[in-house]
């Protein structure tokens, strides 16, 4: 609950050398309030083609887009890293 209580964002990291974040991890931070973001950790445009399998996870967790913060709308989305600095 450190996440949770510090304001803390967790990853859904959709690299397929990664995923560091499974559907069962990803949904008990669901469960317990914390929010997320999916990710590729691209370093290059090529690696957005990964993105599929984190929204994957996502979707075997069930969690929906208002607990992903990288679906929000852009000022949602600054207001949130503004207030979590």
């Amino acid at each position: 609950n450190k996440a949770k209580e510090e304001k803390k964002v967790l990853e859904i990291n959709a690299y397929y050398d990664r995923l560091d974040l499974d559907e069962f991890n990803a949904k008990e931070a669901n469960n317990r309030g914390i929010k997320l973001c999916v990710s590729t950790d691209a370093h290059n445009f090529e690696m957005f083609k990964w993105m599929n399998l984190g929204v994957g996870i996502g979707r075997r967790a069930w969690i929906s887009g208002e607990s992903v913060i990288n679906t929000y709308a852009l000022n949602d989305l600054l207001e949130i890293l503004k207030k979590n600095g």
